[in-house]
């Protein structure tokens, strides 16, 4: 009996302890899941923070541009309307003088208008992405009520509740509420009672966020400049897919910007060299102006432009400057009476002004121009460079200066030459099955299903580019297999590929019957003269290739492309100051660093690949507009007619009447 008693009496105590040690872990349990919650919210309000932070980094510039522009253009309408001159200038420097105040005022009004368009985009697709994407995990109601818990559920967890202290190694494994809780059983079926039970909250908080995220140097000094390139997480990627749409508007804005000032300066100058060299005969401080101005634009375009090959800010600079001095050259050799022009004097050097100014625009034309093809802003121009925080449109003598300190270790050299020839066959693939689609006729397909091949396409050439940039970065020379079409394979090539023996398809069309339909397409036995070999039935033994299929080799080879990236970026020295001799414990544990940490996130590839085409709108409108200058320059050197370009006025008192009274005319319109 007492041995009964003394059974029933551990027994007891072993329920009691379990049974606190079950609320014991599940106050824990739902203390954390509590603190998840709002770190989680948290971590969103910050990162819904970092999307504001840079939609203001486009905004607030917009808007002092619309101010700048504004007084700018007011500066240029008094020089219309109220700087005339005394006495009749030679035809060539009030040529000179009025095209520069227009393209001065046809670039700024342009420049307002771009940051106008780059303002109102931006701030209306980060909208869309606040409002649409990046939300605040706020959790529902039937996620909140997993997280509670009673005392009745470990009654059905009976094992655990006679578990032995000391006797039995690890812990309690108590259940959730998801799988505790069994829904009642009945006619629904176990899909239907599966869809029931409320989904559990997801972890959003992934590796948490650093303070601190740049990369250290080889003394240990944190490089401000050179941050970690893994840190972009999801909203970031996000962002950075949608400021593509409006980057071009904010760049050609701070272009036409720059361009619209120095016309100014230049209309300022050939409005000085009338007033010091025409009515005031004093060359000498007509030269010092011409110097003062001149230099100030030279400092202003080696200022706004970077990376020109062979000084080419200087060489845009000195062209820019040279109609000024051939005017003031022109103006100097001129005759004069009593210290006035005469009449009919002859300008020869001012022929040389209009080729200048072509050729400069000319100049100014391609260092505005995208450097590339897939780009779509001129990374000529360092204002550029200070619009994206992320490092697209980074300096590419600091990329290639960066690049050089790449060294890999011999284990990660050969590690990384092996994952290539993975990431090519999975390249193969995707080459072999986006061919054959891309052979479909345009006519077989649905809007949507064009829209995602091309998408696919373009996707894939991108990754591809970025493949050979990296292998080139890494020194590894490695044959990379370029995207060939249909026609160019021959019939053993076919034989050998992936998708050898598949069928496109399916495709849609309506019968006679008036009823929706299916057919296929074997492009394998489609003869040369193209009859297709269209297929309404399928035989079961076909193998068919759908646009899916297509799109999910295209995503493995991404998959490949991130995992590549990683390993090309990963560190090969220890950390200054870290210990070698740790013990094999702490070795398996895994690397916690911002950097490993940033690694394992969702997002590693450092640049987002875009699946759209750029947008080339603000270049093709300042292109047009800078080639329309051009042709009015050249129109006005190849007036001949009565010599304007090289003779004065001759009635010098008609010209005086004619400057007041529309100086009157004016006033009266204004209410003076």
């Amino acid at each position: 009996m007492e041995v009964f008693l003394g059974v029933g009496l551990v027994a007891g105590e072993i329920f009691r302890y379990n049974r606190q040690n079950f609320a014991f872990d599940q106050d824990q349990r739902f203390r954390r899941d509590e603190l998840r919650l709002k770190m989680q919210v948290e971590r969103f309000r910050l990162f819904r923070q970092d999307i504001r932070d840079l939609v203001e980094l486009t905004v607030g510039k917009m808007d002092l541009y619309h101010m700048v522009g504004a007084l700018f253009i007011r500066m240029i309408s008094i020089y219309y309307s109220e700087g005339f001159f005394e006495e009749a200038p030679p035809v060539f420097l009030q040529v000179a003088y009025y095209l520069s105040q227009a393209c001065s005022l046809v670039y700024l009004l342009m420049a307002i208008w771009l940051s106008m368009h780059a303002s109102i985009k931006s701030h209306s697709y980060a909208t869309r992405l606040l409002t649409r994407f990046v939300r605040l995990p706020i959790p529902g109601c039937d996620q909140l009520d997993l997280l509670n818990a009673r005392l009745s559920d470990c009654e059905m967890q009976a094992t655990q509740l006679l578990r032995v202290p000391f006797l039995h190694s690890g812990r309690n494994a108590w259940k959730e509420r998801a799988t505790v809780e069994v829904p009642p059983q009945g006619a629904a079926s176990a899909e239907d009672r599966a869809a029931n039970v409320p989904k559990p909250t997801g972890d959003e908080l992934e590796d948490g966020e650093f303070a601190y995220g740049g990369e250290h140097n080889m003394l240990g000094n944190e490089e401000l400049l050179h941050a970690v390139e893994f840190r972009t997480r999801r909203h970031v990627q996000l962002f950075r897919q949608l400021q593509a749409r409006w980057q071009c508007f904010d760049a050609y804005s701070r272009v036409c910007m720059s361009l619209g000032v120095r016309h100014m300066l230049q209309s300022i100058n050939y409005y000085l060299l009338g007033l010091c060299m025409v009515q005031t005969y004093n060359p000498m401080v007509g030269y010092m102006l011409t110097a003062v101005f001149q230099a100030l634009a030279c400092n202003m375009t080696i200022l706004d432009v970077h990376g020109l090959p062979c000084l080419g800010g200087l060489d845009l600079s000195f062209i820019g400057f040279l109609p000024a001095i051939a005017a003031c050259v022109s103006l100097t050799l001129a005759e004069r009476e009593d210290g006035e022009l005469v009449p009919h004097n002859a300008y020869m050097i001012s022929i040389a002004i209009y080729p200048l100014e072509i050729a400069w625009f000319e100049l100014l034309h391609w260092v505005a121009s995208p450097v590339s093809g897939e780009s779509s802003i001129p990374r000529h121009f360092r204002a550029v460079l200070f619009m994206d925080v992320f490092g697209e449109a980074e300096d590419p003598a600091e990329i290639a200066m960066a690049k050089k300190g790449t060294v890999l270790s011999a284990v990660n050299t050969l590690a990384l030459v092996e994952k290539v020839q993975i990431v090519q066959d999975a390249l193969r693939r995707a080459q072999a099955a986006l061919r054959r689609w891309e052979e479909v006729p345009g006519m077989w397909l649905t809007f949507r299903q064009r829209k995602e091949l091309e998408k696919l396409g373009d996707y894939l050439r991108l990754e591809m580019a970025g493949l050979q940039e990296l292998l080139h970065d890494c020194d590894l020379e490695v044959k990379m297999t370029r995207m060939r079409e249909w026609p160019e394979l021959s019939d053993a090539e076919i034989r050998l590929e992936h998708c050898a023996g598949t069928v496109l398809g399916p495709f849609h069309y309506i019968n006679s019957a008036g009823l929706p339909a299916e057919y296929h397409w074997d492009i394998e036995s489609t003869l040369a003269n193209g009859n297709y070999k269209l297929l309404y039935d399928l035989p079961g033994s076909a193998r068919v290739l759908t646009l899916e299929d297509a799109a999910e080799t295209v995503r493995d080879f991404q998959h490949l492309m991130d995992d590549i990236r990683r390993m090309s970026q990963a560190p090969t020295e220890v950390p200054h100051g870290a210990k070698k001799d740790i013990a094999d414990a702490d070795a398996a544990q895994p690397d916690s660093t911002p950097r490993a940490s940033a690694i394992n996130g969702a997002f590693t590839a450092r640049e987002t690949k875009e699946l759209y085409k750029p947008v080339r709108l603000p270049w093709r409108a300042v292109s047009c507009l800078t080639r329309t200058i051009q042709v009015i320059w050249l129109g006005v050197d190849g007036d001949k007619g009565e010599t304007p370009s090289y003779r004065c006025c001759c009635d010098k008192h008609r010209w005086k009447r004619q400057q007041i009274g529309n100086f009157l005319e004016f006033q009266t319109y204004v209410g003076v």
